[in-house]
């Protein structure tokens, strides 16, 4: 089964997040624990999202957003880098050697 990561939280401890949408059944969203960070993750059924209609889309856009929200309100601590798009940007110049 595939996994799908949310995000990566600061935590050594395992946790549990209730139920995803992502998958045509409902699937447990749930840490993989490395050190003192943990992957927020759960199990997947979706072969390729490229291929995934608008309406589609936005309906693994609000059930990643749900998640997100939960684990936030958990109290965990969010690692994504503050500024998203200088972020995103220095990730394209890599790719492309800059």
């Amino acid at each position: 089964m595939r996994k799908y990561l949310y995000g990566i939280i600061s935590t050594s401890k395992p946790a549990i997040f209730g139920q995803s949408l992502m998958s045509s059944s409902l699937e447990g969203v749930y840490t993989i624990i490395y050190r003192d960070l943990a992957g927020v993750v759960s199990d997947y059924t979706v072969d390729d999202f490229s291929s995934v209609n608008r309406e589609g889309g936005l309906h693994y856009l609000m059930a990643h957003l749900g998640v997100v929200e939960r684990v936030m309100a958990g109290g965990y601590t969010d690692l994504t880098p503050k500024n998203e798009s200088s972020f995103h940007v220095r990730l394209a110049n890599k790719k492309k050697g800059g």
